[in-house]
């Protein structure tokens, strides 16, 4: 079927726990905070097109890609809070990595004129249960993921599982936790804001009707080929009947 959709992509608030990747570039040359050339811990050197290039905050190095941003981004505490060396504390929780970043620039400012701010995430943790092939934890490494891809990197849904009903366990920066099912089979689930995973999602693919009464995967398999052999006979006897 064909249509238009629109996508809803309902912003992500930071939350406990959560791992941040962020620099502060500058080109200037000299440092406004009594550190001498090499930054002393604080500052890490890059050459881009022969200009010396300080990156402020950044404890390591590598793409967003890389799982060594795990070890190396700054981890928001139980307060809330993040530390950036130099330029002290922020109280990051329930904020968007936008006014995170609107927040560092404005801070920066006082030792750069000419800072420039990335703040995003190091990737997205969720979590498939239920009927797919790999159930367990993973990690995207990217800043946008949907239900299909998620499911897909959890090797996808077995022949037992109910695509009508598929719960996202999803929490919130208060603490609390809310269950939202969606239905794959229906088109207006792109419109939806939880056809998008946020970090920390649960997703929970929930077993058809058979396989809560015990009859399994091979024997479900057995189930629909006899429930194909009646009905194809039945249709048979009706066609012979009909000619008679």
């Amino acid at each position: 079927m064909e249509g238009f959709y629109e996508l809803y992509r309902e912003p992500y608030c930071v939350q406990i726990n959560d791992i941040l990747y962020i620099t502060i570039k500058s080109q200037e040359s000299s440092l406004l905070i009594g550190q001498d050339d090499l930054g002393m811990n604080l500052f890490n050197m890059m050459d881009v097109g022969g200009n010396s290039m300080r990156m402020l905050g950044q404890q390591g190095g590598g793409g967003l890609g890389n799982p060594i941003l795990y070890l190396t981004g700054y981890s928001v505490d139980f307060s809330g809070n993040i530390e950036i060396p130099t330029l002290g504390t922020f109280f990051v929780e329930g904020k968007t990595v936008e006014e995170i970043r609107d927040e560092i620039k404005s801070r920066s400012l006082e030792y750069f004129t000419d800072a420039t701010v990335v703040v995003k995430m190091t990737g997205i943790n969720f979590t498939v249960t239920g009927e797919v092939r790999v159930p367990g934890s993973h990690k995207a490494f990217k800043n946008q993921l949907n239900v299909i891809q998620a499911l897909s990197a959890a090797g996808g849904m077995i022949i037992t599982a109910k695509r009508q009903e598929v719960d996202i366990f999803r929490q919130y920066p208060d603490g609390h936790v809310e269950v939202h099912t969606i239905d794959l089979t229906d088109d207006r689930v792109l419109e939806s804001p939880y056809f998008w995973v946020q970090p920390n999602d649960i997703i929970h693919v929930r077993p058809v009707r058979a396989r809560e009464l015990g009859i399994g995967t091979e024997g479900f398999r057995t189930f629909t080929g006899v429930l194909s052999l009646v009905s194809s006979t039945l249709v048979l006897i009706a066609l012979l009947t009909q000619n008679r």
